[in-house]
């Protein structure tokens, strides 16, 4: 066998075609030796974070981003309107709040897909944006985004992801944060101003005995685990329209500095709405509006995405439901809502909301115009010999005569009734 090889390597045609065979050999491993000694430093020394646009951090970041030096300077940008409306803040001045960019939507312009280098708290920061083309059929978006950062340092990467958050949400900002679902993902929708729980007319004590069920509920999780109940809460807000339902629920928020999650059931399906009932965070308040115009029939919802009522039950009350859920539901109709949706568990308290009494004109007189009671009194008298109406038709009348207290009283009997 050696004799054997011995021959043919003193053949030259051979030999050279080994050594040309190595050679080549060489030089491919060469060229690829700097490619695998980055892979090595960066799966030993390299923090790497991706963040897709199914999640809100995608939202802090570009929001971030879009304040930055770098993208200052940078001629490579996507301008994104996807975004929230511009809304109060605290530190702008008054007369501000009236001026024209005040009503437009925001652009922001943030770092657009490719690579691109910048520093933060004396550290290098390599950041790859890559948009990929989506199906874009009915529930999808056209296309998906990512954005990468890479750095040396991990603590880095969280400082900057920590700053986004705080830039989205401002500890000092006590605007009540409003997010509307959007297939399986939330994103915010708009901020808005605290509203009293005060300034909510209803009659009896609607108001009180909400509010100190919840007091009881968000203080109560050992006592819901100790009897096996789940810990959830769920209310069913009954009326007309312009009754109060909402303002109570914004209300409610501003009094425990929750955010609401707002699900719209004709954009939905099953599986995202359990992908948004999962990410929900313990004692987020979920509202549900109008949900006798949501299901046409018990296996169907109106819209493309076809939520089952199945589906919708077992994200509300299922295995997958959140721990510590709020769960308010608004309807015109309760007399068209499945019994399956009232039961307790589901909607454990109803409160029916009717138009407005002459003692609820009274109190509301009164916000409106302070110090006169008598006025209010007969408000309350005259009102109560017309036909009942909404809060929203009492607030207008009064809006229309701010300034006319008197002209108020007399001019009740014309209010304006909405249909």
């Amino acid at each position: 066998m050696m004799d054997l090889l011995r021959r043919q390597l003193e053949n030259q045609f051979l030999s050279g075609g080994l050594v040309l065979v190595l050679f080549t050999g060489l030089l491919a491993a060469m060229r690829k030796f700097p490619e695998y000694l980055w892979h090595f430093i960066e799966r030993r020394f390299v923090t790497i974070v991706d963040i897709s646009d199914h999640d809100p951090a995608f939202f802090w970041v570009q929001t971030w981003l879009s304040t930055h030096e770098y993208t200052k300077r940078s001629r490579l940008l996507t301008a994104s309107t996807r975004t929230r409306p511009v809304g109060y803040s605290p530190q702008e001045k008054e007369e501000d709040q009236f001026s024209r960019k005040k009503q437009l939507t925001e652009v922001l312009f943030s770092p657009a897909p490719g690579t691109h280098l910048f520093r933060f708290h004396g550290h290098f920061i390599l950041l790859t944006r890559t948009r990929t083309q989506g199906e874009g059929t009915m529930g999808e978006l056209a296309f998906h985004e990512t954005i990468v950062f890479k750095t040396f340092s991990k603590n880095v990467i969280r400082d900057l992801i920590f700053d986004a958050r705080h830039s989205a949400f401002p500890p000092d900002d006590n605007r009540v944060a409003v997010l509307r679902s959007q297939w399986n993902q939330w994103q915010l929708a708009q901020r808005k101003v605290p509203r009293n729980l005060d300034s909510i007319v209803l009659a009896d004590n609607t108001a009180n005995e909400l509010l100190a069920d919840l007091k009881w509920f968000f203080g109560a999780s050992k006592w819901f685990s100790e009897h096996g109940i789940p810990y959830q809460r769920g209310y069913m807000l009954a009326g007309p329209p312009g009754s109060g339902k909402t303002s109570l629920v914004v209300a409610i928020a501003s009094a425990f500095d929750r955010d609401i999650y707002i699900i719209n059931l004709a954009s939905t399906s099953d599986a995202n709405l359990v992908s948004l009932t999962c990410s929900l965070p313990e004692h987020a308040i979920v509202l549900i509006e109008d949900i006798d115009g949501g299901f046409v029939q018990r296996d169907k919802v109106v819209g493309p995405d076809q939520l089952s009522f199945s589906g919708f039950i077992n994200a509300i009350d299922g295995v997958s439901a959140s721990t510590g859920r709020i769960l308010f539901m608004t309807t015109n109709h309760i007399e068209k809502i499945d019994p399956a949706l009232l039961r307790p568990g589901r909607a454990d308290r109803i409160f029916n909301f009717g138009p407005a009494t002459p003692d609820m004109a009274y109190r509301f007189y009164l916000k409106f115009f302070p110090g006169e009671p008598e006025l209010a009194s007969q408000f309350s008298a005259t009102y109560g010999k017309t036909p009942p109406s909404s809060m929203a038709d009492l607030q207008e009348h009064l809006i229309r005569y701010r300034e006319d207290s008197t002209g108020a009283v007399t001019n009740v009997g014309n209010l304006v009734r909405s249909n």
